[in-house]
């Protein structure tokens, strides 16, 4: 079940991606991988001061779960692909979704022994990911123009 439950959060979120119109798809994929390399960042200190620890994985990771390469990266273009157009909405939308991931996902995750916080706070894994995502709109701004096919 447990394994089942990874693979889940690692392959499912794709699917999410699929109908959308792979242009606009595109646009953010670069957030989307800036992010990834945050978050393993992220992990990476989690691991060295045992904010968290990961109690079982899929096979070819260790200190990371799976969720960062499935559903943090497509959450991360999802709520760009739609919300990018205001700030406010983008704010609000990750407010949300972050809340979920800690609160919900995380206690989901603890209760099935798949994770479980150490030192860290659930408020602070939540700064977290609000920091991230702030970090990531300015990435995603400071990229626009790269996008923009009407400067030479």
């Amino acid at each position: 079940m447990k394994q089942l439950i990874l693979w889940s959060l690692l392959l499912i979120p794709w699917l999410f991606v699929l109908p959308l119109n792979i242009h606009r798809v595109k646009r953010f994929v670069p957030v989307g991988l800036f992010s990834t390399v945050l978050i393993t960042i992220v992990y990476q200190l989690g691991e060295k001061y045992e904010w968290w620890v990961l109690k079982e994985n899929v096979f070819f990771l260790t200190n990371m779960t799976p969720s960062t390469y499935g559903l943090f990266i497509v959450m991360t273009i999802l709520v760009f692909y739609f919300t990018y157009s205001s700030f406010w909405l983008y704010v609000v939308a990750n407010l949300i979704l972050d809340f979920l991931q800690v609160v919900v996902l995380g206690k989901f995750l603890a209760s099935v022994n798949l994770y479980a916080l150490k030192s860290m706070p659930a408020y602070g894994v939540f700064c977290i990911a609000m920091s991230i995502a702030l970090i990531n709109y300015a990435f995603q701004k400071w990229l626009d123009p790269a996008f923009d096919h009407t400067r030479s």
